[in-house]
């Protein structure tokens, strides 16, 4: 259970940091090489943006999870408790059936991706497509979390107020 808990808070955090940690390692030794051996690694820029490309996807699940993603922040500065509570949950759904329609065509590109293979890399380049339906498929899941809890907030909120407001 404790490592399920661990899962569920550092997840992506975990993976973003790795590929950041990556990124860094593979552009220093990019570096290293073109000023001291005046030659360059020629796979380097190309693992990059895969890696890139990559945390981009699972930084939406992020940010979802940490409730940071776009919001009405304007609007909800004018609105009640309960209304915030309410538009947020709308919000969340609006996201849960843009992701949910996304799987579809998603999968579909990483399939037919299985057979391109990245030009100086020795993988197919599907597999930076299956990261991102990874990152959809765990925005879903992450999406699905936050509506619990706010759902939970609301019917909190309707039993101390009494359902009025």
């Amino acid at each position: 259970m404790k490592l399920l808990l661990c899962l569920d808070k550092y997840f992506e955090i975990a993976l973003i940091s790795a590929g950041i940690a990556m990124m860094v390692i593979v552009m220093t030794a990019q570096i290293t090489m073109s000023v001291f051996f005046s030659t360059f690694l020629s796979w380097s820029e190309e693992l990059c943006h895969h890696i890139f490309v990559c945390i981009t996807f699972l930084g939406i699940s992020l940010s979802i999870k940490e409730n940071i993603a776009i919001k009405f922040d304007v609007i909800m500065e004018y609105l009640s408790e309960r209304a915030k509570l309410i538009l947020s949950i709308v919000s969340y759904v609006v996201m849960l059936i843009f992701f949910i329609i996304m799987i579809r065509p998603s999968i579909i590109l990483a399939e037919r991706m299985g057979h391109t293979a990245a030009t100086t890399l020795p993988y197919s380049l599907s597999l930076i497509y299956w990261v991102i339906v990874f990152s959809i498929i765990l925005s879903i899941i992450r999406l699905i979390q936050l509506s619990c809890v706010v759902v939970a907030s609301l019917r909190r909120f309707s039993e101390l107020s009494g359902g009025d407001e």
